[in-house]
């Protein structure tokens, strides 16, 4: 008997690029080993501006410039009842949406990455009558929120054993444990030599030890003033007394969709002169990360785990109230990399790798013992065989 070929709705938000890659690559993974049909979409209709505004508007101002408002938030959904009505707020014309893309597409299977759409899905499910097996994937990996159990009898898939037992102890949800997802080129094996021009040229003509500081689809929070703190602690070194052991930095900054920061810090490396390559929203993370001697990102999952499979020292400048916690502790608790908030500590921190390689080292080998690899395929066979 031939199976007939699987259409599977895959559903994501626009909160930070992290659900929108591991959506994308579930996709993808989907049609090329599993033969299925799938349709990567949007779960907020485009005429849904109200849920744009609060949701989508919300977490962007707030994770960026609103931390304590952030923070706030995340505290008061802690609270059921109060989740109960966040849920039903988004839920309302979501599931609608959700429902009409189940009918169009002839959907067999929903995927999804973000807990806001959890409920809006078995809301359109249920009214529709429809038995498609609803897959949830939790992407934050240690730290997940509470509304991403609010969601029963889905299948749900986490990124750790601390978070499975959490799903079991606390929610009584089963939840199978796979690799985090990660594109292949984050990884050591795929990592290109070749890089961006201005950078490449810039690095192999000074031997630099090169920085990248990135942060997601949003950008680095406070990216502004710690690069010219770095960049200006950097020029005071060169010029000290001569004889006096300097090490040699370059500087990539990815702004990601902050215009406002490419701009300034585009003004700024032209104004000083500075070793400072600036990028907007980049493709071309993976080289970016393979030819860096050490990272400085906030704790968002896709960036750290990219990192840690590429086997770069991590630092750790910020990160987001509940959900990046356990990212970061992860890093610090492996010996991958440090969280560090203050502009002078991060420059101390550069200068002694930069000035000891061993110390470098070590942090390279804590990441490869993390065993942060991509690998996608198991992931994608047990979604398949639901």
């Amino acid at each position: 008997m031939i199976r007939p070929r699987q259409r599977i709705l895959v559903l994501y938000l626009k909160t930070g690029g992290g659900h929108i890659s591991i959506a994308g690559i579930i996709a993808r993974r989907l049609e090329q080993q599993c033969g299925a049909e799938v349709f990567l979409a949007d779960g907020f209709a485009p005429h849904q501006i109200m849920a744009r505004a609060f949701f989508l508007g919300g977490y962007h101002i707030t994770t960026a410039a609103l931390r304590g408002a952030y923070s706030v938030f995340y505290d008061i959904n802690l609270i059921k009842p109060i989740l109960n009505i966040t849920h039903a707020l988004v839920s309302w014309r979501t599931s609608v949406h959700i429902a009409r893309l189940i009918v169009r597409k002839k959907i067999t299977k929903i995927v999804c990455t973000h807990f806001a759409l959890g409920v809006s899905c078995q809301t359109a499910l249920r009214r529709l009558g429809a038995a498609a097996p609803l897959v949830m994937v939790v992407t934050d990996p240690f730290t997940a929120h509470p509304a991403w159990f609010t969601t029963k009898g889905a299948h749900f898939v986490v990124f750790s054993r601390e978070l499975q037992r959490r799903a079991r102890d606390e929610f009584g949800i089963t939840a199978r444990v796979f690799p985090f997802v990660l594109s292949e080129e984050f990884s050591v094996a795929a990592s290109p030599t070749a890089a961006p021009g201005d950078v490449q040229r810039s690095a192999d003509k000074s031997g630099a030890f090169h920085v990248l500081l990135a942060g997601g689809g949003e950008g680095l929070p406070g990216i502004v003033p710690l690069v010219r703190f770095l960049v200006n602690a950097y020029q005071k070194e060169l010029g000290r007394a001569p004889g006096q052991k300097t090490p040699q930095f370059f500087f990539s900054v990815v702004c990601g969709s902050n215009k406002l920061s490419r701009r300034r810090l585009e003004s700024f490396a032209k104004k000083t002169r500075a070793p400072l390559a600036v990028y907007g929203y980049s493709r071309q993370m993976p080289r970016l990360i393979a030819q860096s001697s050490c990272v400085i990102t906030k704790a968002g999952a896709s960036l750290v785990m990219e990192t840690l499979a590429m086997r770069k020292p991590l630092i750790i400048s910020t990160y987001i109230h509940g959900q990046e916690l356990g990212n970061m502790r992860f890093v610090t608790q492996s010996g991958a990399g440090w969280f560090l908030q203050k502009p002078a500590a991060i420059y101390a921190r550069l200068t002694r790798l930069a000035l000891n390689p061993a110390e470098a080292e070590k942090a390279k080998q804590n990441a490869a013992r993390t065993g942060i690899i991509p690998s996608n395929g198991a992931l994608a066979e047990y979604i398949a065989s639901l």
